[in-house]
């Protein structure tokens, strides 16, 4: 598995501690966040965790040079601006599974038919749904 613009790893880390026995690589631009993926990763005794820092054309290079190997399933969790297109691309390109969530569906109101909630409940809601109950 790769976690496409994993960031701190929340959905990697989930990942990994629910499938031991799967190897999963967090690949991120962001070097602060990738160090504290790692960190919360050794926190919790992961060992099935990767981490690579650099952006989705370095990935799509490496897969497609064969440098690295290609993966059962690409995930992205709040895939911003670009990177939702660029990962649905590569895996369309190199014919992987994936499931990507792009972010920016709560925050853009003219995308939703409905309000999801009353105005001032939106921010409490939205900080929760950034916590997964891993530490850190």
């Amino acid at each position: 598995i790769i976690d496409i613009g994993g960031g701190r790893g929340d959905l990697a880390l989930a990942l990994a501690s629910s499938f031991p026995d799967v190897q999963v690589t967090i690949w991120e631009l962001h070097t602060p966040s990738l160090e504290r993926a790692a960190a919360r990763a050794a926190e919790l005794g992961l060992q099935n965790v990767q981490f690579r820092q650099g952006d989705a054309a370095l990935l799509a290079s490496e897969l497609e040079s064969g440098a690295r190997a290609l993966p059962t399933v690409v995930v992205a969790l709040h895939a911003c601006g670009g990177l939702t297109d660029a990962a649905l691309e590569l895996c369309g390109r190199m014919h992987v599974a994936f499931c990507i969530c792009p972010c920016c569906y709560a925050s853009l109101p003219s995308l939703r038919r409905t309000p999801l909630c009353p105005e001032a409940e939106f921010s409490v809601l939205a900080r929760a749904a950034e916590g997964n109950g891993l530490p850190g």
